[in-house]
């Protein structure tokens, strides 16, 4: 199932893998990051030989030794009635239309998980949580009132607001900027009175701090894992380029419609959002509006796109389109900002520039061919899961092992200074697929 992990695991773990209450953990949902998270999560977990035990929906698409069903999917839908035709994306403004359905179906869920949960947990036993401030969050305060003797990891971090005992953290980027102002909080918080500290108590990241003597060494930086079997690894390009995210001003739209204007090129647009209300007028002849596109027609822009405009002006906690696009052999062109700063190493695996630099852009766009694919495709399949299942395999371990002996097991995070160093991949994952029938031979 890994095929850099050798079967069995000679501690296997059990762990608690617990669905969103307002998607599924499905590839259909493919605009949902939390979505794709949960269902990458329970693959590496179960393909390190660990024990997983998942509580969701019945069309979730996960690996597992038991899968729970929680509640029903007719609820979810009532509660989110836009969530299916959107692919995952939850439209705020849309979804306030049914504040009471939101709020029966986070109740039923909390529920139901925690009966089920309650009847299975073990001493010691791991619980995952992608807690963005839906119903597991309710369900996680309920659980930590009752002080389990189990470890909550809080999985996937790419928000504001992490508070679980074990954080796992998507990139540098938002690790560092959590312990920036929870250290910053600390001074604040010392100098509130005592009743005003009792109204600020709760784990909101605003009053949530650590102790700068004493940082933590139980959290853990492991970037997000990626399906590869969602992409397909293309020499041969079309001649346009790709925007893939919501259409908003501070995701770079407006920058992607110059840049492809300015160069008399085509620009593919792929997300939910008003395009005329974020850009300020009706789309001009070379701009194509998708709307949310789902995992087959996101696989083929990806690998047949020229490159991939991802200009934001937010600082994006990790940028998946960035490795998507990777995967894809195609050239991501970024913001010089954020997760990016992770993953993009400008003029080897992309470029990245000043969001709002057009000329850099165009400059970017006219020298595509002086990035090697076969470089982007290295560079996007060390985020494959099966190469991350081996560091959330060793955390966990780390974890476990602190837990029983109470002694420090070294934990070795994936090395950002040596991201060119050489693995040896499968050989059908380095073959493009418009090559296969010679081989993989005369690649240009």
């Amino acid at each position: 199932m890994n095929p850099f992990f050798q079967q069995p695991n000679e501690n296997p773990l059990t762990c608690h893998v617990f669905c969103l209450d307002n998607v599924p953990a499905n590839s259909y949902y493919s605009v949902s990051p939390f979505a794709q998270k949960v269902r990458n999560l329970c693959w590496m977990l179960k393909s390190t030989g660990n024990h997983v035990t998942y509580y969701g929906y019945e069309s979730c698409e996960v690996e597992c030794d038991e899968k729970v069903i929680i509640a029903s999917e007719d609820l979810l839908f009532q509660a989110y009635p836009h969530i299916h035709s959107g692919k995952g994306h939850i439209d705020l403004n849309k979804e306030r239309e049914n504040p009471k359905g939101i709020e029966y179906l986070e109740k039923k869920w909390t529920l139901a998980t925690g009966f089920e949960f309650r009847k299975r947990y073990k001493p010691g036993d791991f619980v995952f949580w992608m807690l963005p401030g839906c119903g597991q969050r309710h369900l996680y305060y309920e659980l930590e009132a009752e002080n389990l003797p189990v470890r909550h990891i809080e999985a996937g971090i790419g928000y504001i607001g992490a508070c679980l005992p074990y954080k796992v953290f998507v990139s540098s980027f938002i690790r560092d900027f959590h312990y920036g102002i929870y250290q910053s909080n600390k001074r604040w918080y010392e100098t509130l009175d005592e009743a005003s500290k009792e109204i600020k108590r709760g784990p909101h990241y605003l009053y949530t701090y650590i102790d700068a003597e004493q940082p933590p060494t139980h959290d853990a930086l492991i970037p997000i894992p990626f399906d590869l079997s969602q992409f397909d690894f293309r020499i041969q390009k079309e001649d346009y380029l790709l925007y893939l995210a919501r259409i908003l001003t501070g995701k770079g739209i407006r920058e992607a419609v110059e840049i492809a204007e300015r160069m008399n090129m085509k620009l593919v647009v792929a997300g939910p959002g008003d395009f005329q209300d974020q850009v300020g007028r009706k789309p001009s002849k070379n701009i194509e509006i998708l709307g949310p596109v789902g995992p087959k027609e996101r696989r083929d822009l990806l690998s047949r796109a020229k490159a991939v405009l991802s200009l934001s002006a937010v600082f994006e906690t990790f940028g998946q389109a960035a490795v998507e696009a990777l995967l894809s052999g195609t050239v991501p062109i970024t913001a010089n900002s954020g997760g990016f700063l992770d993953t993009i190493q400008s003029g080897y695996n992309g470029y990245r520039i000043r969001y709002s630099n057009i000329e850099a852009g165009i400059h970017a766009v006219e020298n595509l061919d002086k990035i090697d694919p076969f470089a982007l495709r290295d560079s996007g399949l060390r985020y494959s899961r099966e190469w991350i299942a081996l560091q959330y395999n060793e955390y966990l371990q780390y974890i476990d092992h602190k837990f029983k002996d109470n002694n420090e097991k070294p934990f070795f995070e994936q090395d950002w200074s040596d991201r060119q160093k050489e693995i040896q991949w499968p050989e059908q994952w380095i073959v493009p697929v418009d090559q296969k029938n010679n081989g993989g031979k005369n690649v240009p």
